[in-house]
């Protein structure tokens, strides 16, 4: 088996960037280009030494997810409030997307994006700060058919709330060109209880019209007591089989003085901009656990795993 390092080389037969060249953006924190929030942005990184500014502005306080992507080499993404204060950063290895998540107060924030070690290329990265609405959200989704002709339509909900969430469901609306809904469907997320500020994956897996023009989502969700039980989860190298299948292996451990029962591990496969690529879910092996036991998983997705650029993996189970 061909064993490749956790996220930086498990980057999956990406797919070459574009080669468009974008226009070059300011290299001083002073002369920072504004940008509109909401849309994607593309620049370059041309020279070892370019680094590029960029700013936007918030009306009133807001959740805001600002994501680097589409990246041909090696770049950091940093935040700061003014030129001479920073707030976060997210460096990972290689090309694997960047991503800061943060509340901000109403004002004007700059961000920046630099080459690691001296990293260029002429193909332009994506750049976008997203202002997040309140209440639990659909950050992204994606949609294809199986080898069966099925639709499957998986995604991630975002719990932009102070408060813990039950029941959360998400519906979708399969729309046809003339604004007409064809279909309805509604899914429960793969977690049940939802902290604030956390994310599920969700998949829906339909028989679709096959006209349909877009979908539509909407969530519904209730405020809960409840606290989730807590579990350890370690992932282990994830790797290429010779068959040419991908395993996601790692275990669960249960560090509660109690038992916990119906254990699952879910899977999230993200394409180069953070959206969801696939998501899967499965129970452990075992799916008890005793207080301080063990259980392994090897999640191996059969189809749509060639192209994502990241993964994570939640565990869930029940007292």
């Amino acid at each position: 088996m061909r064993r490749l390092a956790l996220l930086c080389s498990m980057l999956l037969l990406l797919g070459a960037a574009p080669t468009a060249t974008a226009a070059d953006a300011p290299g001083s924190c002073a002369s920072a280009v504004s940008k509109s929030v909401g849309a994607w942005h593309s620049e370059t990184i041309g020279s070892a030494t370019d680094v590029d500014w960029f700013r936007f502005s918030l009306t009133s306080t807001r959740r805001v997810l600002v994501t680097l992507g589409r990246l041909p080499k090696n770049y950091s993404l940093a935040l700061y409030s003014s030129c001479g204060t920073l707030l976060a950063t997210s460096n990972r290895a290689a090309t694997t997307y960047e991503e800061i998540d943060r509340s901000l107060a109403a004002g004007t924030y700059r961000v920046r994006v630099a080459g690691v070690g001296g990293a260029t290329s002429s193909s332009p990265y994506s750049l976008r700060f997203r202002p997040l609405a309140s209440g639990v959200v659909v950050l992204s989704s994606a949609a294809w058919k199986d080898g069966a002709g099925r639709l499957h339509i998986p995604g991630e909900v975002y719990n932009n709330t102070s408060s813990t969430r039950s029941g959360v469901r998400v519906t979708v609306n399969l729309i046809h060109a003339d604004g007409g809904i064809q279909k309805t469907v509604t899914v429960a997320t793969e977690v049940e209880l939802l902290r604030p500020h956390a994310r599920s994956p969700f998949h829906f897996i339909i028989s679709a019209p096959p006209d349909y023009a877009r979908l539509r989502y909407r969530v519904s969700s209730a405020a809960t007591s409840a606290v989730p039980v807590k579990l350890t989860l370690t992932n282990r190298t994830a790797y290429r089989a010779d068959d040419g299948s991908w395993h996601f292996p790692g275990s669960v451990r249960n560090p509660n003085s109690y038992t916990v029962r119906l254990i699952e591990v879910m899977l999230t496969l993200y394409n180069d901009r953070g959206g969801v690529f696939n998501t899967m879910t499965e129970p452990t092996t075992p799916a008890t656990l005793i207080s301080g036991a063990t259980a392994t998983f090897d999640l191996v997705p059969t189809e749509r795993f060639i192209g994502a650029n990241r993964y994570t993996t939640l565990a869930q189970g029940r007292r």
